[in-house]
């Protein structure tokens, strides 16, 4: 960083690009997403979907059962392609394959290399399948996590996956527990529906929040997909564990789950991300229908305020990408990873500080983005990728997902 000639002189012969007006951010972060779900667009199937129980059992625990090696490697190529396209540099994953399940983490993490995207990778332990399979999902967990440990890859990193509490006994989560030897974090469904909630107290008399509480499993790291259906109460809990509420709000609303307690969870100080669950892969959307969200549903146009959405987008998601990865992400200055975005926007007023997040809702969209660099190097520019075929990747993956949606 520094003035162009001096910059010029220091390092004879760097390649060097005139941005002109352009705008120049850090890459964006998205904290909860599941590629395997890219080839599920489009997807067609007889079954109901009436209820959030149905949704898993007749369509995404349909599909992942049906996973081989070719649809998780596409579906994580195009969704990560799909990724850069929208800006996004960094991406933390939660995959399930129970038919194709060892291994799976590798193949996605061979395909997202071809791309250099950011990932942070884990399986989605379950006892919905069987004692067997929830048992091969924590030992991939830990084989990947010593991978990851073991080869200090720039672009990989690894959590610990679950399900959510109510597909999960206490035995399972206790060897869960065992296994996480190092406190990595357990990246997890919490409260999503009021289904959860509802299993948990018919089964162990507690909530899914109470229950995982007393079992031990909040003294690791914990990040939390959604919790929504939550007592009032146990916001004291997740303040108190520190626990990571990763705010999926367009998932939330196409399930129809209902409303997560955001603007109230933020007055308690409990720390909030921003993901998409895997319904898109478009941060720009994501965070703009978060504030919108909040205050139709509560009828208060302070209810989620633009410096709350800067903070859980830019401040939040970096944060926690950045401590897994070791590095400084989601920032420009000295030290940080050089994963940055370049946006043709022309504002019609003064960009500043004070309103550049109103600049950021109203006025930028993906489509503006010219240029994607992830660790200084150039993955997408003047809207075509630099070391890959695009159109060949298409046309592959539309003929992998003709297979996968024949088998379902």
């Amino acid at each position: 960083m520094g003035k162009t000639e001096i910059l010029k002189k220091k390092y004879p012969g760097i390649q060097y690009y005139d941005l002109k007006e352009n705008f120049l951010m850090p890459g964006l972060i998205n904290a909860h997403t599941h590629l395997y779900s890219t080839l599920a667009r489009g997807l067609s199937l007889r079954a109901k979907f009436s209820t959030f129980k149905e949704i898993l059992e007749n369509l995404w625990w349909h599909l992942d059962k049906n996973l081989k090696e070719d649809d998780i490697y596409y579906s994580a190529l195009i969704g990560g392609l799909e990724s850069i396209k929208y800006g996004v540099t960094t991406i933390i994953d939660h995959h399930a394959s129970p038919n194709c399940l060892n291994n799976s983490l590798d193949i996605i993490d061979s395909a997202l290399s071809k791309i250099n995207l950011r990932r942070i990778l884990c399986y989605e332990v379950s006892d919905r399948d069987g004692e067997k399979i929830a048992q091969t999902g924590i030992e991939e967990n830990i084989r990947f996590i010593k991978k990851c440990e073991k080869e200090k890859n720039n672009f990989s990193r690894a959590c610990f996956g679950l399900h959510a509490a109510f597909t999960l006994s206490n035995k399972t989560l206790e060897k869960c527990m065992q296994a996480n030897y190092n406190k990595s974090y357990f990246h997890l469904h919490l409260a999503e529906d009021n289904l959860d909630l509802e299993e948990n107290l018919k089964n162990y008399n507690l909530s899914p929040i109470q229950r995982l509480n007393q079992i031990g499993l909040f003294d690791f790291p914990i990040l939390a997909a959604h919790c929504v259906h939550i007592l009032p109460a146990e916001k004291t809990i997740l303040k108190e564990k520190n626990i990571k509420v990763i705010h999926n709000p367009q998932s939330n609303m196409n399930n129809a789950v209902g409303r997560a307690y955001i603007p109230e969870m933020l007055k308690r100080d409990i720390f909030i991300l921003l993901g998409s669950d895997g319904y898109t892969l478009n941060m720009f959307n994501e965070a703009k229908i978060a504030p919108l969200l909040q205050r139709s549903y509560l009828k208060d146009l302070n209810a989620f305020n633009l410096d709350k959405l800067y903070k859980i987008l830019f401040l939040n998601n970096s944060k926690i990408a950045g401590f897994i990865f070791n590095k400084v992400l989601g920032e420009i200055k000295i030290g940080a990873e050089a994963d940055l975005i370049i946006l043709n926007y022309f504002p019609p007023t003064e960009v500043n500080a004070s309103n550049f997040m109103c600049h950021f809702v109203l006025g930028m969209d993906p489509s503006m983005i010219s240029m994607v660099i992830i660790k200084g190097e150039i993955i997408f520019k003047d809207k075509k990728f630099t070391g890959l075929n695009e159109i060949e990747t298409y046309k592959k993956s539309r003929e992998v997902s003709k297979k996968l949606w024949r088998r379902l």
